[in-house]
């Protein structure tokens, strides 16, 4: 994304960023995935599991829309969508 400067287009960049965050909390239960992280607050990595001994499971196999983890040793946490998880492998 582009640097622009004028206060309306970032108005508007803000509001799609609320109303983004506005579904991911209003989602329900069963369509978020809850993961813990022990490390990431040490090592400053995220791990996500996509393939265990030669299948795919994690986020190659969630029927999860959102991915949530928290971050053990920090103040909170981090939401992913699915499926831009999935597009990055």
């Amino acid at each position: 994304m582009e640097f622009n400067s004028d206060f309306r287009h970032d108005l508007e960049i803000g509001k799609e960023g609320e109303e983004r965050i506005a579904r991911i909390l209003s989602i329900r239960l069963n369509k978020v995935e809850v993961k813990r992280d022990l490390k990431a607050h040490k090592t400053g990595n995220l791990y996500f599991e996509y393939e265990s001994r030669g299948k795919a499971s994690g986020i190659a196999t969630t029927h999860a829309e959102i991915i949530y983890i928290i971050i053990e040793g920090s103040a909170g946490g981090l939401f992913f969508e699915t499926e831009k998880l999935r597009s990055a492998l």
